[in-house]
């Protein structure tokens, strides 16, 4: 996955309005920030760390499309795949992190690209394969804006952005995990809340 947050972050520090002379250059130097690239390895099983668009030498002439590694992060055996989300964290504020699918051991990842560590293990279900989340705006969370207040179903505190959703391909069912650091009780953070289906082992096993 890429990131470009680094970019959209920089443009929210120009205080200048569009009108501005000066607006243009400063919004194509926030534009030429290196992007963040993440790469889930299986073998060895592990996280690759790097940067794409940036001067090819230090000050000379900026490539698009050049990409440089930093560093190798180990992870659990088996990545299948990788998503670029946010949490919601403790002072109600979207946080993006980059969650890896372990599909032989059974985990999701959930790696914080601003400390460049991992932040929690997500246990789940035999086999998982794919992960999605509900529906958020991207500028939003690299931003770091409040996350959106309870709207549906307020009586539970529950957020229009909250879950992640795990599909199993050993067991053909679907996980929930609970993406809200926000809550008082921190009883349901990281873990499974829901399921969709009955797990079902494939034909002919």
């Amino acid at each position: 996955v890429i990131d470009p947050s680094p970019r959209i972050r920089c443009k929210k520090t120009i205080t200048v309005p569009p009108t501005d002379p000066s607006y243009g250059a400063q919004a194509e130097a926030c534009a030429r920030k290196p992007a963040r690239v993440f790469v889930a390895s299986r073998g060895p099983a592990s996280l690759i760390v790097g940067h794409v668009g940036q001067p090819i030498t230090p000050g000379g002439t900026y490539d698009a499309d050049f990409v440089t590694f930093d560093s190798n992060v180990p992870l659990p055996s088996g990545p299948s795949a990788i998503k670029l989300a946010p949490i919601i964290d403790a002072p109600g504020n979207f946080a993006l992190r980059v969650f890896i699918v372990c599909f032989d051991a059974n985990q999701i990842i959930d790696f914080d690209p601003d400390q460049n560590q991992i932040e929690a293990v997500f246990n789940v279900g035999l086999g998982p394969f794919a992960l999605t989340v509900d529906p958020f705006d991207f500028e939003a969370a690299a931003r770091g804006d409040a996350a959106p207040a309870p709207s549906l179903d307020a009586d539970i505190a529950l957020r229009p952005y909250r879950f992640a959703y795990v599909a199993s391909f050993t067991d053909s069912f679907m996980q929930l995990i609970d993406l809200d650091d926000s809550r008082p009780d921190k009883t349901t953070w990281g873990a499974i809340v829901y399921t969709m289906g009955e797990p079902t082992p494939p034909k002919g096993s």
